[in-house]
């Protein structure tokens, strides 16, 4: 990376444009599938389109479902795998050990390897998102913002968002506190002391303002903290 901060931050924020365009090519292959498939129709929830098992078997890939894998170190940390790609056998292997929606991007992930790293031929082993702490590889990160990309397309987020809360970003005032929590700003920030904590917040309720909704999250099919890093990354959150 570059040595100064805004040199650096440029550097990461085209790559992560590079990242999301490679996303946007295999989505859209998948759409070209889907159509295919049945007549030209849409589907109604446009989330089951975005298959990275489908992505992985067209690109030669079979996934399989195993009890465990076992545990690496993470940062001196003892961690579940989550998932697993092997490029000389063409397997993908996904631990049964955690629920559907972080084996959904757990897979996600092992497709941003396969797209983001050509040519890397050794076994990869991951563990999920929300376990990696914050120190991560670039090759890691990079894989990460595939998945996020791929399974949480940006127009698509930003339509569901605008659907839901009807704002165009949340930021922490007195009337946006009370519509989310029913209390003010500062008891709001009290209990979520930190930008991510509303992230995590917003990504997972289903009310606000007095209406109804199923959450982003589950929108998605991801986790909270799944979704919750998108709506940051896309500055729909602001503290």
């Amino acid at each position: 990376m570059m040595g100064n901060a805004s040199g650096s931050t440029s550097f990461v924020n085209a790559k992560f444009a590079e990242i999301d365009k490679l996303a946007h090519e295999v989505q859209a292959r998948l759409w070209h599938r889907y159509k295919k498939l049945n007549g030209g129709s849409r589907p109604d929830d446009a989330t089951v389109v975005l298959e990275p098992g489908v992505a992985l078997a067209e690109r030669g890939y079979r996934i399989q479902s195993v009890s465990s894998l076992g545990e690496m170190y993470v940062n001196g940390v003892k961690r579940e795998v989550a998932g697993c790609i092997n490029p000389q056998s063409r397997i993908v292997s996904i631990s049964q050990l955690f629920e559907p929606p972080l084996q959904r991007f757990t897979l996600a992930h092992e497709l941003g390897h396969e797209i983001c790293h050509p040519g890397v031929i050794e076994l990869h082993r991951d563990v999920p998102l929300e376990k990696a702490g914050q120190s991560r590889g670039w090759k890691e990160i990079e894989a990460d913002r595939f998945a996020s990309s791929f399974l949480m397309p940006e127009r698509l987020v930003r339509r569901q968002f605008s659907e839901c809360f009807r704002v165009e970003f949340i930021e922490l005032s007195e009337e946006m506190a009370y519509a989310l929590c029913g209390v003010g700003a500062d008891l709001v920030r009290e209990r979520y002391k930190s930008i991510r904590a509303i992230a995590m917040l917003v990504a997972a309720t289903g009310q606000f303002n007095g209406r109804f909704f199923a959450p982003l999250n589950s929108q998605f099919r991801v986790s909270r903290t799944a979704m919750a890093i998108r709506l940051e990354d896309l500055g729909l959150i602001r503290y």
